[in-house]
């Protein structure tokens, strides 16, 4: 065999092992299924995300879970926020923030800032529970 073809064969080789790489790493549909703020917050309480304290590679990890889940990159996802700003504010709005922890001071409350959570928000219930989850790990600490 002449060096060329061996060249040929190697490229066909490695456009084969290309191919199957793609296919792998293909966009499932099925992962688009779940919210991407939901996720967002599922990835806060799995990997305890918090500005102050966590590694970098923590946030790495909780990016890649937010890819898997929702099929968005980085870019993607940070455009989709941009569309969710008015969410992102009220969530970061001190009069809601008071209101909710207000409202979990005695536990039987606890429905009633999680409809709070759900009609400030637009949010679904599932989420709007996470949310209040997430307010509740943050006063125990």
């Amino acid at each position: 065999m002449s060096t060329l073809q061996i060249l040929l064969i190697a490229l066909i080789i490695i456009g084969i092992i290309f191919l199957i790489f793609l296919k792998r790493n293909q966009l499932n549909p099925a992962q688009t299924q779940k919210d991407p703020i939901e996720v967002i917050f599922e990835a806060l309480i799995k990997f305890r995300v918090d500005q102050n304290t966590t590694s970098p590679l923590v946030f790495i990890h909780a990016l890649r879970y937010i890819k898997r889940e929702t099929g968005m990159g980085l870019l993607a996802l940070l455009k989709h926020l941009k569309n969710q700003q008015t969410l992102l504010q009220k969530l970061d709005n001190p009069q809601f923030v008071q209101n909710v922890n207000d409202m979990l001071q005695s536990p039987e409350s606890e429905y009633k800032a999680v409809k709070y959570v759900q009609e400030q928000t637009g949010l679904n219930m599932n989420t709007s529970e996470k949310i209040v989850l997430v307010f509740k790990k943050k006063e125990l600490l």
